[in-house]
């Protein structure tokens, strides 16, 4: 996650999923070589390699990183 800007990945080769935690739950968006995509600014995501890649990503400022999903009070 990325508290100070957007995130602008670009895949040059191989195969990607990028998962973003939404407020309604996980999205999944599948990149190809030469697809980009814009992470908004403070929304949680990781990138699944599907193949082996070359993946581009320009984050301006801080990083954040969380290593478990928070449990969801039921």
């Amino acid at each position: 996650m990325h508290p100070d800007g957007d995130e602008l990945l670009y895949l040059v080769e191989g195969a990607v999923d990028l998962v973003l935690d939404e407020d309604i739950g996980e999205r999944c968006i599948s990149l190809q070589p030469g697809q980009a995509f814009v992470v908004p600014c403070g929304v949680w995501h990781r990138v699944m390699v599907k193949e082996p890649c070359c993946l581009l990503y320009f984050t301006p400022g801080r990083s954040q990183v969380r290593w478990r999903r928070p449990l969801s009070p039921n």
